[in-house]
């Protein structure tokens, strides 16, 4: 609100975790006021819904609160995983983890507590191994070289081939999938059309509502290309997919 009314900045629409916004120079800002979105690394929320309680007040600003050291840890590891499921991450996570792993003073054993807790330490572990072998060279495992071809194909933010061949499997198949690109779950819509927050039985209107939105053909191109991705997605390259998620504990 301060900065729309005194700083000119234009705000868009409330999105599932953060307000976006620009600045009259057309830099982007994003406000969190969750540290995820709804859906994603589903087990790690009940950790992260702690932040507010386990930060610390800065000494000297009323408003400045930190993370201790475990929680910034976990969530870097969760924005990785989440990223990791949405088709890849880039190659910086890794290098940013590689300094966290090697910073003095931090308490491992409280990091993997956390981490524990929200299920991702068998991710975290796979992702210290690939670290270590791009910035420390240690040897590569079959695992680390199952994820470096998939970071390194996916490029920074991940591929969309990547991010169809695993959504796929997470969705229960190719029909589900395209299911769920139609039908978008309460928990996303509801930030689309906010009115829904209030009267949820309007549900289904919203969800038509939302299918004449999207006919543009910038939307039309994009939705083809799901169902293309999706198409071209075999049996064995799906069951791949899937077998290596498990493997890294997604």
């Amino acid at each position: 609100y301060y900065l729309t009314q005194n700083c000119e900045y234009t705000a868009e629409k409330k999105q599932m975790h953060d307000f976006s916004l620009y600045s009259p120079n057309k830099i982007h800002i994003e406000l969190h006021y969750k540290l995820l979105d709804d859906g994603s690394a589903k087990e790690s929320d009940d950790v992260l819904k702690t932040v507010w309680t386990t930060s610390v007040k800065h000494e000297s600003h009323q408003y400045w609160r930190e993370m201790p050291d475990e929680m910034f840890y976990f969530y870097h590891i969760v924005h990785m995983a989440k990223h990791f499921e949405f088709g890849g991450c880039g190659v910086r996570p890794f290098a940013d983890l590689w300094i966290l792993d090697n910073m003095e003073d931090s308490d491992k054993q409280k990091r993997d507590e956390l981490l524990k807790q929200g299920n991702l330490l068998q991710f975290a572990d796979c992702a210290r191994q690939l670290s270590r072998v791009w910035f420390a060279n240690a040897d590569h495992s079959a695992i680390t070289m199952q994820m470096e071809n998939y970071i390194l194909s996916g490029g920074v933010y991940g591929s969309y081939e990547n991010f169809i061949k695993v959504q796929q499997q997470k969705k229960g198949g190719k029909t589900k999938l395209l299911l769920s690109r139609l039908f978008l779950p309460y928990d996303q819509i509801k930030f689309k059309y906010p009115i829904l927050q209030k009267h949820r039985w309007l549900l289904p209107i919203m969800q038509v509502r939302r299918w004449f939105s999207l006919l543009t053909p910038k939307d039309i191109r994009r939705f083809w290309r799901v169902v293309k991705c999706n198409n071209d997605v075999y049996a064995e390259t799906a069951e791949q997919a899937e077998n290596f998620m498990k493997n890294v504990g997604l």
